[in-house]
């Protein structure tokens, strides 16, 4: 609206009046509000796409994104959608998995076994359309035996606007 305004100034050549500051707050809190409901619309639509997958053998290849401490975030390739797991779900004794954000892997003592842009498949177990963010999954080929299963959070926005942020 001020680009537009900016615009319609400079073509009548007018000068250009700077907006009030209130109007500006105003513009930048509504486009907060759209932005943070575009992000709840996005997670009740994908809860609601993959709640009939729920429960079933369906497999769906998941890419990793983001590595921490704490756990994984993983982008399903069909959809876009960004499930968080949790690295007690990665291997059941946390001492042995070494973690390392510089170089992007997880190590299970010494061995590398995943890594950034690695692809893995992963299963939904349950989907809840109450709170449209939480899918429990399954992931089986990261280690030799079956990794547990575990809940996994929805980021459908990019997980860099989440830098650590996890919900529960």
């Amino acid at each position: 609206m001020i680009n537009h305004r900016l615009l319609k100034a400079v073509i009548k050549g007018e000068t250009a009046t700077r907006p009030q500051d209130e109007i500006t707050v105003q513009m930048a809190e509504r486009r907060r509000l759209n932005r943070m409901a575009e992000r709840d619309v996005g997670d009740w639509l994908y809860a609601r796409f993959l709640k009939d997958k729920a429960g079933t053998d369906t497999r769906f290849a998941a890419e990793i994104v983001d590595i921490s401490r704490g756990g994984m975030r993983v982008r399903l390739v069909d959809n876009g959608a960004i499930a968080f797991i949790p690295a007690p779900f990665l291997h059941a004794v946390r001492d042995e998995l070494v973690c390392s954000r510089k170089t992007a892997l997880y190590k299970l003592k010494v061995k590398r076994f995943t890594k950034w842009t690695d692809v893995i498949d992963v299963t939904i177990a349950e989907v809840r359309m109450e709170t449209a963010a939480l899918l429990r999954a399954r992931s089986r080929n990261l280690l030799s035996r079956p990794i547990p299963h575990g809940w996994a959070v929805y980021f459908p926005a990019l997980p860099s606007l989440y830098p650590g942020r996890f919900f529960n």
